[in-house]
């Protein structure tokens, strides 16, 4: 099928050019914008999304024209669907490697869907990691940094850790989203 393609075309960093410049961004938005219960499209288009918003060009375009909305609607559609919000997630991580994606996500809810997320599947530990890989690119922004903090995201990076301690790739990635931030005092 089509939606099962997006997300392997858009895999090769070259045809992330070549399909924004073709349309494809917008045949990918405009399917989550008419197929918003179909869960099987949304998640092959984060997929896509996650793929295609590596190169900041395509970045600043899916932002633009509502993908960063799009994306948040898939997870509010689908709070318990492990598969479709690890792809999300996925999709969120790539969205936040800008500023103006950080921020949109920030502002449309992003924060509360991925503690959601983490809450609702503790002990699934490739869904913690997307969530920490995606705290991690959004701790870049020092004012997110600080609604992370406050909004008890630290926390749970933390009991991810706890509860994978083995788990290597999990680690990495809370502990990207933790590094660059004193929270603890060091004397």
């Amino acid at each position: 099928s089509t939606q099962s393609t997006w997300g392997n075309l858009a895999a090769n960093v070259e045809n992330t050019i070549l399909i924004a410049q073709k349309g494809g961004i917008d045949l990918i938005l405009q399917s989550m914008r008419n197929f918003p219960s179909n869960s099987d499209l949304l998640t092959s288009a984060n997929v896509a999304l996650s793929n295609l918003a590596v190169n900041i060009n395509n970045n600043l375009y899916i932002l633009e024209h509502g993908g960063v909305v799009l994306i948040l609607n898939s997870m509010r559609a689908y709070p318990r669907h492990a598969g479709l919000l690890c792809r999300s997630l996925a999709a969120l991580c790539s969205m936040a490697l800008t500023d103006e994606s950080r921020m949109a996500i920030s502002e449309n809810g992003g924060l509360d869907l991925i503690y959601s997320a983490m809450k609702t599947f503790s002990t699934h530990p490739v869904l913690l990691t997307k969530a920490n890989a995606t705290l991690w690119n959004l701790c870049e922004h020092s004012k997110i940094k600080e609604m992370i903090i406050q909004g008890g995201g630290f926390e749970l990076i933390q009991k991810s850790v706890q509860d994978f301690p083995d788990n290597r790739e999990l680690l990495k990635e809370a502990t990207g989203a933790l590094t660059g931030r004193k929270f603890v005092t060091v004397s």
